[in-house]
């Protein structure tokens, strides 16, 4: 039986009964297995503080006051899901009407961390999510996508999906949206994008992927022809179960809220944004906005104090290394005696990230920008480059069941048999802190990371090869083109950091750190309703406000 008549099977077995458990199946999954266990037994206080919650508040009827949907992601991590129906809850309490949709077990493939595995249907998250789901929502205000009848359109376009090509998976469109553009960039967050056609296993889960974001989007539409929804909230908004939702809000002209939890900036935070994938947030909307935005004395300090925690590895901090690395014999015993002379710096991203979000500027993704950046370098024997991975590629706390599939390293293997001898690469699990690299790096290089701040802080030039939330704000230096990039690097050692780009630097720090970045320590320990109620949570009272008067938060 093929893959899209047992989706569609699948599928006729779900409509109009009610969810259950399917048997839980693990094979090959150990790391998923520990994952949900992990945070069911941790946070099993949390669940019944939302169950009890649930039992307390007192729904209203569908037609009162500001309606808005809840995508609940049942494979997303619990911190998520209960964040966010804390945030439904507090939303409720401030008269808005809270539905839900969510997945429920009949789709065929999500992004929950199971790419790699063999297709099946998508049970092990739902044993652990269907059981926080059925003890929290209130059984009337909440969908599941096979709770929407697939109509005969729907089920012909899943039979197309089937015969499509890799080129015409990528260049897929219903409904004027463009759902495979969107569907492959959430492939890239696993698969390297230089050889995805090349690869059968990666064209089938595009092709899974794909099926279930059509499903997650037709549902949504069918749900909102009932109920007319105001807002939609969502964790994240890439990938399947949220691009196509997302595109359907902005082609209906619905606001979407989506949020991302942004541990690596400052810990326990989330950052908001409106009608776009949660990372693609503004700190400012341009240069001339930040240069009139001005912050005391009190506020410098609070900044700079924060950086430089960054650099000691305070607790405070997400921090990678232990001050062991800041030594410069520890390095040295490794990578031989990098501090000759000063050096170029190239500080990649995350994989997952850099593909997911920040493509087509300079270059058509990070992988080439590191290449043809060695290319460069490999003419230019007096030059050294160090490349420094992004140490969460193999950080068990930053993701303990998601790594990173195909690493910087395992990139470089593929595609170079040997460095050259002026080109360094340091890997994402070797000891060593970035920081302790700032005092001889003369110019960084990056595709998009927060260590601007304390490179700029640490007059240090930075060229940005991406198209991140900070270009053409003054801060970094932007070519516009590959011929403006390698014209920098060829007149390295004019760079300088001006006292404006410090300036800039240090404000826009304050403003993404500070004020765009939101604790959510507080929300997720909330314990009654009356810690949800307005004026008892400054963070939340902005959280809500802006939802409902539809701004960035």
């Amino acid at each position: 039986m093929s893959i899209i008549k047992k989706i569609l099977k699948r599928f006729k077995n779900k409509i109009h009964k009610k969810r259950v458990v399917p048997k839980l199946n693990l094979i090959n999954d150990y790391a998923h297995k520990e994952y949900y266990n992990q945070y069911y037994s941790k946070n099993a206080e949390t669940t019944k503080i939302l169950k009890k919650l649930s039992s307390e508040y007192k729904a209203k009827p569908l037609d009162s006051n500001l309606k808005i949907l809840s995508l609940i992601a049942v494979p997303g991590n619990f911190t998520q899901i209960y964040y966010q129906q804390f945030i439904a809850y507090a939303l409720a309490l401030r008269d808005c009407n809270i539905s839900h949709l969510t997945c429920s077990g009949s789709e065929n493939q999500c992004a929950s961390g199971r790419i790699l595995q063999p297709s099946q249907s998508c049970s092990d998250c739902l044993k652990y999510g269907q059981n926080f789901l059925d003890n929290v929502v209130n059984n009337n205000q909440i969908k599941s996508y096979a709770d929407f009848n697939l109509d005969t359109t729907l089920t012909s376009e899943f039979e197309k999906i089937g015969t499509l090509s890799f080129e015409e998976l990528r260049k897929y469109t219903y409904k004027n949206i463009m759902f495979g553009k969107y569907i492959e960039e959430a492939l890239n967050g696993y698969f390297l994008n230089c050889h995805l056609s090349q690869n059968p296993i990666v064209i089938q889960k595009f092709k899974e992927m794909l099926i279930y974001d059509l499903t997650a989007y037709n549902a949504f539409i069918k749900y909102h022809h009932q109920e007319t929804f105001d807002r939609v909230i969502m964790c994240g908004g890439v990938g399947p179960g949220y691009s196509g939702i997302l595109n359907a809000c902005k082609q209906s002209n619905i606001p979407c809220l989506t949020w991302e939890v942004w541990e690596g900036n400052t810990l326990n935070s989330v950052v908001w944004t409106k009608n776009d994938i949660a990372s693609n947030f503004k700190v400012f909307n341009n240069k001339k906005e930040l240069d009139n935005y001005s912050i005391d004395h009190t506020k410098q300090k609070m900044c700079t104090d924060y950086l430089m925690e960054r650099v000691k590895g305070s607790k405070n901090t997400l921090s990678y290394n232990n001050q062991n690395t800041t030594l410069e014999n520890v390095i040295s015993s490794k990578f031989g005696n990098i501090f000759n002379k000063p050096f170029t710096l190239l500080l990649t991203t995350v994989p997952w990230d850099a593909n997911c979000f920040r493509k087509d500027h300079l270059f058509k993704s990070q992988y080439y920008w590191i290449l043809e950046t060695i290319k460069f370098f490999k003419e230019k024997p007096e030059e050294t480059l160090v490349i420094r991975a992004h140490p969460a590629e193999s950080h068990k706390s930053v993701n303990p069941y998601r790594y990173t599939q195909e690493t910087i390293l395992s990139f470089l293997r593929q595609h170079i048999d040997v460095l050259p001898e002026n080109i360094i690469f340091i890997d994402s699990n070797d000891d060593v802190s970035t920081y302790a690299l700032f005092p001889y790096t003369k110019v960084a290089l990056i595709f998009a990371t927060t260590t601007i701040y304390e490179l700029i802080y640490n007059n240090i030039p930075v060229i940005c090869a991406s198209k991140t939330h900070h270009i053409n704000m003054g801060i970094s230096i932007d070519p516009k083109n590959k011929k403006e990039y390698f014209n920098l690097l060829d007149n390295i050692d004019s760079l300088k950091v001006t006292d404006e780009q410090k300036s800039r630097s240090l404000k826009y720090a304050y403003k993404y750190l500070f004020e765009r970045m939101i604790p959510y320590s507080q929300i997720l320990n909330t314990r009654c309703l009356d810690d949800l109620k307005t004026g008892s949570n400054i963070h939340l009272d902005k959280i809500c406000r802006d939802i409902i008067v539809a701004n960035n938060t």
